[in-house]
């Protein structure tokens, strides 16, 4: 490689390790004051960086936010598909699936609380950012839409797969599998996330075996 490619190369893997860097200084801020107080100046100070400089890598806390959630979604799939991967009972995947949900939303509460209880949060955020920002900022918004959207999608088909596995090898009950899995990640959602009004606490282990008890039971073939 001539040294003039090698500096290139340097230039683009410094650039790459200060986008992460802001990044994770970002997730940091998001998940400490949440979307709506944290600002540019907050992030570029928790990142050690000039606010102009953060501009260089990101156009607007927006697209930061996106990005943020790219990468959040991406380290969850990776773990679900590695998960479904495992040569156990299907039994043992939901599980460990129950299991890692609980540890992954605890560590990515705040930003974890704010994309998965609502629904239409992301469109309804983009109608936010081209309202305040004009046409061209809702055309790149809608790019990270389309990337977010099959992202989602995985944690349900991921879920889906191993009640197919599950039905086939005669662990389970015949049953509807898209609704079946639609219920298992919305119980998943909904039980971890009441815990900021329920009056019990309950650690993760008691959270995987009372799903395990009174869901997974369930679907077991008799």
């Amino acid at each position: 490689m001539k040294k003039r490619d090698l500096r290139i190369e340097r230039k683009r893997h410094r650039r790459e390790e200060n986008k992460i860097f802001i990044l994770k200084a970002a997730e940091f801020i998001f998940a400490k004051k949440g979307y709506s107080f944290a600002t540019m100046d907050d992030i570029a100070e928790e990142a050690q960086f000039s606010k102009a400089t953060i501009y260089q890598y990101f156009n607007s806390k927006g697209e930061i936010f996106f990005e943020i959630i790219l990468n959040i979604l991406e380290e969850m799939n990776k773990e679900l598909r590695r998960i479904r991967e495992k040569s156990i009972k299907a039994e043992d995947k939901l599980k460990e699936i129950v299991r890692f949900t609980f540890n992954f939303f605890q560590e990515k509460e705040n930003i974890s609380r704010i994309f998965f209880m609502e629904k239409n949060f992301m469109q309804k955020f983009f109608n936010l950012m081209a309202e305040r920002q004009g046409p061209a900022t809702n055309d790149h918004n809608l790019k990270h839409l389309k990337n977010i959207n099959p992202k989602r999608k995985v944690w349900m088909d991921v879920v889906s797969q191993i009640l197919v596995e599950g039905v086939e090898s005669g662990e389970f009950r015949k049953m509807d599998i898209q609704d079946t899995a639609y219920v298992f990640t919305s119980l998943l959602h909904g039980f971890y996330f009441t815990k900021f009004w329920r009056q019990k606490e309950y650690k993760i282990e008691e959270c995987t075996n009372l799903i395990h008890s009174i869901f997974l039971e369930g679907i077991k073939k008799a």
